[in-house]
């Protein structure tokens, strides 16, 4: 499961996150295969221009330890 580590509220604004599985050929709401495949989206939206910076880490949520990160640079024009 991936989560913000850092963002700046004032700037940039989470709108929606959802996920989808990749193991099943339909997509039921509520639905979960544990250990399945899963795609997770995030929406947001810019509010203030500028150059930011998020920092994402994927971790199982019953463990301890980041397994992976990702920095994104945000240009809100």
């Amino acid at each position: 499961m991936w989560f913000v580590e850092s963002r700046d509220t004032t700037e940039i604004k989470l709108i929606n996150k959802s996920t989808k599985s990749t193991t099943i050929k339909q997509n039921i709401p509520g639905l979960e295969i544990i250990g399945g495949g899963s795609v997770e989206i995030w929406k947001f939206a810019g509010i203030k221009k500028g150059t930011y910076q998020m920092h994402f880490y994927y971790k199982q949520p019953n463990q301890d330890g980041i397994r992976r990160m990702k920095n994104i640079k945000i240009i809100i024009n």
